[in-house]
């Protein structure tokens, strides 16, 4: 399954495939560029800037719990999109996993985040995970339309889940039953 290679919409080619400890130092500088480019995400300009180490660390632990997931999104090796489903290991709730993604800007619009996705639910569909859950902010347009392309549909809505700039924004929560 892994590595997965898709053609986008420009002719590049994505490389997707599970993070290692040896992509901490790229994780590590992604995760401060993503955040300050753009609202939608829950951190922002400086508000999280993992070190290497803990980048490394957060692997290390992903590969030790075997139930969650991590991928790397790389065109010509470059970091531009990271997702991930985080699984519980309690058997009421083994059935169920909360994604999380993010690309890089200059990439949005192009099909990664659609190639993302579409690994999460294979790998989802492998590891016989029944429901995926997300959340997405209700002004992020793009993001919703990608997400009810996939099948999602909102389960509910949070309101004041984010406050930015003293502003409060609701999210949906959005789910993917996979039966």
């Amino acid at each position: 399954m892994w590595p997965r290679e898709t053609e986008l919409a420009d002719g590049a080619r994505l490389s997707i495939a599970p993070v290692e400890e040896a992509d901490a130092e790229a994780m590590a500088a992604y995760v401060p560029a993503v955040g300050a480019e753009s609202d939608f995400l829950t951190f922002g300009p400086g508000e999280w800037e993992p070190t290497v180490e803990e980048e490394r660390d957060m692997v290390a632990r992903l590969e030790e719990r075997g139930v969650s997931l991590m991928l790397k999104g790389e065109v010509d090796g470059e970091l531009i999109g990271l997702a991930s489903a985080e699984r519980s290991s309690r058997p009421r709730l083994v059935h169920q996993a909360q994604i999380g993604m993010s690309v890089r800007r200059s990439w949005w619009g192009r099909g990664a985040g659609r190639a993302m996705m579409d690994a999460v639910i294979d790998w989802a569909r492998l590891e016989r995970v029944r429901h995926l859950r997300l959340m997405v902010r209700t002004d992020n347009d793009r993001a919703l339309r990608l997400y009810r392309g996939l099948g999602f549909e909102v389960e509910g809505t949070l309101p004041r889940y984010f406050l930015l700039e003293g502003r409060f924004f609701p999210v949906h929560v959005m789910g993917l039953p996979i039966d």
